[in-house]
């Protein structure tokens, strides 16, 4: 169902007589978000489990990503970061190509929807994961110009 219009409401009636309509039993109850509001279960008329009930708690829970762990998610961490950066290089001029990059989840958004570029994480100042490991200088003449 769509959300009533600011000012409007919807008389729980509407929910008792949907369900009716479709076989379904319907359990309301006051909303533990927001005052004005209240939550609607439907269940299968005849249905042999216990009436629904929503706790305050569910309604606060934290999200489902939180309860269970990643395991894959250090490997990727691992490679993402050059094959994206292999990718650019294939497609992007040199100097477009990011040298660091930084994984989130998600972006931090302002109130208003927008990326909270405040709220960004710092990128690390360590060398970044390279393909190719580091060669240290060989000749005399390389020494001196890598110590310039």
């Amino acid at each position: 169902m769509r959300a009533a219009p600011p000012g409007e409401a919807v008389d729980p009636e509407t929910f008792w007589r949907l369900g009716d309509e479709a076989g379904y039993e319907v359990f309301l109850g006051h909303s533990a978000d927001r005052a004005e509001n209240f939550d609607a279960v439907f269940r299968p008329t005849g249905s042999t489990s216990p009436p629904p009930s929503l706790p305050a708690e569910a309604v606060a829970a934290e999200p489902w990503s939180s309860y269970g762990n990643q395991p894959l998610r250090g490997r990727l961490n691992l490679r993402l970061p050059s094959q994206l950066r292999d990718f650019l290089a294939e497609r992007l001029p040199d100097y477009m190509v990011p040298s660091t990059l930084v994984l989130l989840d998600s972006l931090p958004l302002s109130p208003n929807g927008k990326v909270d570029r405040q709220s960004l994480p710092e990128p690390e100042q360590a060398r970044p994961e390279l393909d190719a490991p580091l060669v240290p200088p060989g000749s005399a003449l390389e020494q001196v110009l890598t110590s310039i």
